[in-house]
Parts: C-alpha cells; structure tokens; sequence
C-alpha cells in the first residue's frame, strides 16, 4: 500500500499545527533508498530518520518516505508527527515538544517528553474556555527579531509572542502544581534538552541553539510539577490559570 500526503500550512496532524509545507509518500515502496529510484535530473541528499522511525527525509526537509512495518499498516499519523520536527529544522525552523495556550499577554508552552502529559492538560485547559494552539507540536517562526507562534486558521490568523515556557514533570503526591521560576541559562539547558538534535547535522544543531537561545531570552521559563492524580487535573488546571494563565476569557 501507498499514502501520498501532502501537508500544507495550516493543515492539522492530531495535534501538530503546521506552517510547513511537506510531502510523505506511506507504505511498502518508501522503504528502500529513495534516491535510487529518482529520475535522472532529479537527484537530492536524502538522510535516514533518526532510530526508532523507518523514513528517509530529503535533506531539504520538503518530502519524506516512511516505511511500512512488518508488512502491516503503521499509524502513519503517529510516524508524521514524528518525523515533523526534523522536516521542520531541515527548512530553517524549529518546533517545541509542547502543547500550547493563547493567554492575553501572548502564548505559555508546555514542554515534556511523551507522557509527561502535555495533551491532557491541553484537554483541560480547552474545558476551561482556554485557546489551546497545539497540543503535541509547536512550530515557532522568527519575524523582526522575536520568536512568535502562528496562530490556528480560520479563527485566529496571525502571530502572537512565545512569553512563557513551562517544562513539564509529574510530582508524586502533589495536591495541587507546583511552580518554580528558572533562570535564563537553566531555561536555556532544558530547551536543548528537549530538542530535535537526533540528525547529527551541524547546521541543524546551530539552528537549535540559536532558536533555543532567543526564546530563553525572551520567554519566562519555569519548572512545573504536576499531580500524577488523574482524579486532580481539573482542579490543577484551574489553580493553573489562576496563577499563571491570566483571566478566563469573558
């Protein structure tokens, strides 16, 4: 079987608002070297995805050939969104591993591996009456020397200023979250931490470091534990934006 997509700008991949513009070719016949089957004329450097995704990436970052696993249909959804950030650092941007909120002094991402429970707080913050604009996957846009988020079409087109980043943890026991401020170079450290690197490409990591460095520049940065108690979301939600989120919307 193969699943030709193409992702355009705005376009949406459970959970990853996108602004970039790629190709995946899905199935049996992305598995082998891409390059071998390209027409004459039509060369490109392709590079293998990182371990754990069967894919080849074209190193302009504009196509990409996932591969079928054990001759069965992979959730090719889950295998994209995988595959998204490094499409994304291979055109000269940079997406967070974060959920995302539309708060009135701009846009508060949530950051943590998978797990950490990013789209779970999405979901609340959504029943709340909170704009949520991603959340899975971040892209962030440089525009006049500021790091700014593009806001979900129709609705809301536009920009708006990353202001705050919160890396995410669960705290055993927590009754409600737990908040601490970090400075601009432990922002900085966990920012990297929990980048798209995997490439091994030297202009992918300087990319990386730079983006990296101007959000830590210009975004608030905190720790933040949540409880691991299902049954207490909906309250650390609510002390959530209490605290740090600003006034409901009206």
């Amino acid at each position: 079987m193969r699943v030709n997509r193409a992702l355009r700008h705005g376009r949406r991949v459970r959970g990853a608002r996108c602004d970039l513009r790629v190709r995946f070719h899905c199935g049996a016949h992305a598995e082998t070297d891409p390059a071998v089957a390209e027409r004459p004329g039509r060369r490109f450097v392709w590079h293998r995805a990182p371990p754990g995704v069967p894919a080849w990436i074209r190193a302009d970052g504009r196509e990409a050939r996932i591969a079928e696993r054990d001759g069965s249909r992979a959730d090719y959804d889950t295998e994209v969104r995988r595959i998204l950030p490094y499409c994304a650092a291979l055109q000269g941007r940079v997406m967070l591993h974060a959920a995302a909120a539309a708060v009135p002094d701009g846009i508060h991402a949530f950051i943590g591996p998978s797990g950490a429970g990013k789209s779970t707080l999405a979901h609340q913050l959504v029943a709340a009456g909170i704009a949520v604009v991603a959340d899975d996957l971040l892209l962030c846009v440089e525009r006049q020397g500021r790091l700014v988020i593009p806001l979900p079409r129709p609705r809301r087109a536009g920009v708006a200023p990353l202001t705050a980043v919160y890396f995410l943890e669960r705290g055993a026991g927590l009754a409600e979250p737990r908040c601490r401020p970090l400075s601009k170079r432990e922002g900085f450290a966990q920012l990297l931490r929990h980048g798209f690197g995997e490439l091994a490409l030297a202009e992918v990591w300087a990319l990386q470091f730079r983006i990296c460095r101007r959000i830590a520049e210009q975004a608030r940065a905190y720790r933040l534990e949540m409880p691991d108690d299902l049954g207490r979301l909906r309250e650390s939600a609510a002390v959530l934006i209490r605290d740090h989120l600003g006034d409901l919307p009206g």
